[in-house]
């Protein structure tokens, strides 16, 4: 390696923007100014925080921390919409062909198309108490008024009345 003589005047000015740059009141020799040097921050240490209530592109470099708060706003065409998977979608229509239990988050109508299922064997039955019941005949032996939904035919037996006539 070569020899190379430098002013000491050199030295002590290198010394002293080191000192100036790290804040520090270190004596340098010229084998420890290199990692000294290299300790120096290009960039000041972030500080402070920085409030961000927009959306949009800010430079937070020099914070040390960044408190994010942006409204959420929404647009006339948003309404009824609803969240699914973090996005905010329109509601449709389902058509449900079944019996069940479905999730209907995402929908803003659902169509219950449940095909009957009647077989031969329930004809002439009737719904009594939610349930479908074969009709059954009955008597009444007085005048009244009676409700005969479960009824397919209704005997009247009222008996004569003895000796008189009308």
């Amino acid at each position: 390696m070569a020899t190379v003589k430098i002013d000491s005047a050199v030295l002590n000015d290198i010394a002293d923007e080191i000192r100036d740059k790290l804040d520090v009141e270190t004596v340098y020799k010229p084998s420890q100014m290199p990692a000294a040097i290299a300790s120096i921050s290009v960039y000041p240490e972030p500080t402070g925080s920085i409030n961000i209530s927009t959306n949009g592109t800010t430079d937070v470099k020099d914070y040390a921390s960044a408190v994010v708060n942006v409204p959420n706003s929404y647009a006339s065409g948003d309404e009824g919409k609803v969240v699914s998977n973090g996005e905010l979608v329109a509601q449709s229509s389902t058509t449900k062909n079944a019996n069940g239990t479905y999730d209907t988050t995402l929908n803003d109508e659902v169509v219950i198309n449940v095909p009957n299922s009647y077989v031969a064997a329930d004809e002439g039955k009737v719904v009594s108490s939610g349930a479908l019941v074969a009709q059954t005949s009955v008597t009444k032996t007085a005048n009244g008024t009676y409700t005969t939904i479960t009824n397919n035919e209704v005997v009247v037996a009222i008996p004569e009345a003895s000796g008189e006539e009308f």
